[in-house]
């Protein structure tokens, strides 16, 4: 079965698609995390997985395709010396579109690890205060006292009059 140039195109374009969507969500995910909007952040990485899935799917699609044209059971690639104007310079151009997007997704990627890690940071830092401020019992310091041995604070209004 030979495949059309056309429908080559139409894979690239696919892909390109599918790998925008991703960079997409990694940037609603950034503004997301930014706004401390957890369950805005879970709908998002749950939208990525499904992105990630569809690309996994047409990667196995494509790969099949471009091996049944080339009649070869080994890794497939197309390569632009064989394919005519101005066809060429488009797959050259959807090359480079997508080491583009793929490029934007790991720098949010990146980005989006760093503010999640100094969000963590934040949170464990207002935890260990709270065993720290003045006053407290120890009940959230790991050295405090256990459950047995609680004992109220005996205050003004315990005594009596």
């Amino acid at each position: 079965m030979g495949m059309s140039v056309e429908e080559v195109d139409e894979i690239l374009g696919n892909r390109l698609r599918l790998y925008e969507e991703l960079a997409n969500a990694c940037s609603q995910a950034t503004n997301l995390i930014r706004a401390g909007d957890l369950d805005g952040l879970g709908a998002v990485t749950r939208r990525q997985h499904e992105i990630i899935m569809a690309i996994a799917e047409h990667e196995r699609t494509r790969t099949g395709l471009l091996r049944e044209c080339s009649g070869d059971t080994a890794e497939a690639h197309v390569t632009l010396q064989f394919i005519e104007e101005p066809y060429a310079s488009q797959f050259a151009d959807h090359d480079e579109r997508l080491q583009h997007v793929v490029d934007e997704i790991r720098t949010s990627s990146e980005r989006n690890r760093f503010l999640l890690a100094c969000s963590l940071e934040l949170v464990d830092r207002a935890v260990r205060s709270l065993g720290d401020r003045a006053g407290s019992n120890g009940a959230y310091d790991p050295s405090g006292p256990g459950i047995g041995d609680w004992r109220p604070a005996i205050g003004l209004f315990d005594k009596e009059a």
